[in-house]
């Protein structure tokens, strides 16, 4: 998350949201009323609150009145790049049963004990639901740059860009259709109407339409 005195910007997993912590730290990174979150505190990992979490953290760092921005990119894609995420943390204990695949769900580890890994399924809907009711724009990583300049003024925002960060490194076929037919495309985001009819509003259309 970052704050300033007049909008907010939310972390949202998975979409290209550390490449765009670094372009906005080093564009504000002289502005004393921008707080940035600290990415390299492990024991302590706030930086995908939602603003409801971060006002239990810290009541008085999250004022109401801002405009709050979050990345938002392609349902499909967003779903393989979560599960392959997954998968290079965990391995095989991260894997997941294509029928849940296609309703966009995926699994995340939560706690490895000595008898195994304990995970639960998590759809698409509920990290989304999670922060859209805060957010005021959305910014498209298939138009981070354009979209980083119209919400911030970043001109050259380009130029700060130097590749993804904090990109899944497993090596898989990006394009959804390579992965999933049209009529799983269209399950993927029936099961997911959140998500949905707020990538029609912001993109126009879904993949599915």
């Amino acid at each position: 998350m970052v704050i300033s005195d007049d909008w907010i910007w939310l972390h949202f997993p998975k979409a290209g949201g550390t490449t765009t912590e670094q372009i906005l730290k080093t564009t504000f990174k002289d502005r004393p009323d921008v707080q940035f979150d600290n990415l390299d505190d492990k024991t302590n990992p706030i930086w995908h609150q939602s603003l409801s979490e971060r006002r239990q953290h810290n009541q008085k760092i999250v004022r109401t009145n801002k405009l709050v921005f979050a990345n938002i990119r392609r349902l499909p894609a967003w779903l393989l790049s979560r599960i392959h995420f997954e998968i290079q943390r965990h391995g095989k204990p991260s894997e997941i049963a294509r029928e849940q695949i296609i309703q966009g769900r995926f699994k995340v580890i939560t706690s490895a004990k000595s008898d195994g890994m304990q995970a639960r399924i998590v759809s698409a809907d509920t990290v989304m639901s999670k922060f859209s009711k805060d957010v005021s724009r959305w910014i498209r990583v298939e138009r981070l740059h354009k979209d980083l300049q119209d919400a911030f003024g970043i001109q050259e925002s380009e130029a700060l860009f130097r590749g993804r960060s904090n990109e899944t490194k497993l090596g898989y076929v990006k394009n959804p259709r390579f992965w999933f037919t049209k009529n799983e495309i269209r399950l993927i985001y029936a099961c997911n109407p959140v998500w949905a009819g707020i990538e029609r509003e912001v993109y126009g259309d879904t993949l599915a339409d």
